[in-house]
């Protein structure tokens, strides 16, 4: 028999690893001091690299001298592309020469102390020039802005007409006087060939206006009264939309007040009020109805896909019947 003898390996020990010398912040003091000076160098080189690009400075003043410019001439929409590229010159040529006379005053101070040279000297003869040239430029800075100045006036004033006009007409259309009881709820104005959905609320409206309303809706769903949020549709989808013979019966007797001051029947109010006066652009005019209410569009299609529909299985009948009698003709002979 053989004999299992366990054999045990001793691995060496790995060798120790020496420790990493941590490197002191501390310069080392074999160096000169320009090789000191170099190395600081190196490194903030080495720290601007690793940081993002950043934008020159003469860039970035320019980009932001654009962008007020573009900000300014946004404020007004009516300034010519033109005036804008002039006014943004002026204004540079008028930051340009404020810095050269501030130049020309350092000069004159350096003057003063006795320290000159024909370069300062140059820069002080050319003080009057450039003081011309910058009361020139301010003039026409000031004559652009009474100009934008001006705009803006107009501007304002006829945006105030145009309030005052809205103002009139609403005060116009308001001093319209009838029983508000036959308002039509979507027009709010008197109600013309009045209807009703019986099926669905008592509330009564203008024919043409529930015909929009109803126009408007995409499902039954959304085909809804605009006052108590009844469903208008039945179930085929259509507005069963009737007269209301009590609305129009009253509308005969009862009397209202036109904004020029006449009263008349309230079957007849509106009529008068598209011919009255200059703003009887105001008021609809009537408009002409066929003999049905108009149906909602989903309620046309349905019923047109199921006529189609109806049509295609009466073909299909008929096309049976016809193949029976031929195999029927066929067997007799």
């Amino acid at each position: 028999m053989t004999e299992w003898v366990e054999v045990t390996i001793a691995r060496k020990a790995a060798p120790p690893v020496p420790e990493e010398k941590e490197e002191s912040e501390d310069p080392p003091k074999h160096l000169t001091k320009q090789q000191l000076k170099n190395r600081k160098r190196s490194e903030r080189r080495k720290e601007r690299s690793n940081k993002a690009p950043t934008e020159p400075r003469h860039r970035r003043r320019r980009r932001q001298e654009d962008s007020k410019d573009r900000d300014k001439s946004s404020e007004s929409e009516s300034e010519s592309q033109e005036e804008v590229e002039t006014l943004g010159e002026l204004e540079r040529r008028s930051r340009r020469l404020s810095k050269m006379l501030k130049q020309i005053e350092a000069a004159e101070s350096k003057v003063e102390k006795g320290l000159h040279d024909a370069q300062v000297i140059t820069k002080i003869k050319r003080r009057e020039a450039v003081e011309r040239e910058l009361a020139t430029v301010r003039r026409d800075l000031a004559a652009i802005e009474d100009r934008r100045q001006a705009k803006l006036a107009a501007r304002h004033a006829a945006s105030a007409a145009r309030a005052r006009d809205r103002d009139s007409d609403a005060l116009l259309i308001l001093s319209v006087k009838f029983d508000e009881r036959f308002a039509c709820p979507i027009c709010t104005e008197v109600v013309e060939a009045a209807v009703s959905v019986p099926r669905a609320c008592a509330h009564v409206f203008c024919r043409a206006c529930l015909e929009d309303h109803v126009a408007k809706a995409a499902r039954p769903d959304d085909c809804a009264c605009p006052m108590c949020r009844s469903k208008l549709c039945d179930p085929q989808g259509r507005v069963d939309a009737r007269p209301h013979a009590a609305s129009r019966a009253r509308l005969k007797y009862l009397t209202g007040y036109c904004h020029c001051g006449d009263s008349l029947p309230l079957n007849k109010l509106r009529d008068h009020l598209r011919h009255c006066g200059p703003k009887a652009h105001l008021f609809a005019p009537r408009r002409k109805f066929g003999h049905e209410f108009k149906q909602p569009s989903f309620s046309s299609s349905s019923s047109s896909s199921r006529r189609g529909g109806d049509a295609r299985l009466d073909t299909t009948d008929e096309r049976l019947q016809l193949q029976a009698a031929l195999l029927a003709s066929v067997h007799d002979r």
